[in-house]
């Protein structure tokens, strides 16, 4: 028979008359998990959720934050992102394999997991006429046809919320 608080590592054992009794005390390692948040074009304050580490937020400062939950039990653990408007999540990894909104923390294991978001741009088309204005046409594989009428020889439009790439 014992009774005892196992969990902090104490346990009471009566022992009888030519009893033997064999005590067997198994521990396991506690791992850690580390959140990096990586930004390209800016820093912003991004959110993330998770039932297992509570809802949590990391501010880049030059384009990088992170956080780390340390004495975490073995087990699975969700991590999901919340990109603000203008941002996309560009890479989403784990160092053990992970597969992203799931983290499988093993035990001792230290788990890094890196998110990479990317700000989004804009476009400003100027056309400047000299001599009289008109209306002049454009055209872009990826924005579209648009027209141009200067007005005192000056006229622009402006493509907000563009994903980085060729235009």
């Amino acid at each position: 028979d014992s009774v005892g608080d196992l969990a902090n590592g104490r346990a009471q054992i009566e022992l009888q008359g030519n009893e033997e009794v064999t005590c067997i005390f198994g521990n396991t390692k506690r791992g850690s998990l580390t959140v990096i948040k990586n930004t390209v074009g800016g820093d912003a304050a991004f959110s993330f959720t998770s039932a297992a580490l509570g809802n949590f937020s990391l501010t880049t400062s030059g384009s990088t934050a992170q956080r780390t939950f340390a004495g975490l039990v073995p087990g699975v653990y969700d991590l999901n992102e919340a990109a603000p408007a203008g941002w996309d999540l560009t890479s989403a990894t784990c160092s053990d394999g992970s597969t992203l909104p799931t983290v499988n923390l093993d035990a001792g294991e230290n788990v890094t997991c890196t998110f990479t978001n990317t700000k989004r741009g804009s476009l400003t088309v100027v056309k400047n006429a000299d001599g009289g204005d008109g209306s002049f046409g454009f055209s872009s594989q990826a924005l579209g046809g648009f027209v141009l009428t200067t007005t005192n020889g000056v006229a622009q439009t402006t493509f907000a919320n563009l994903v980085p790439g060729v235009y």
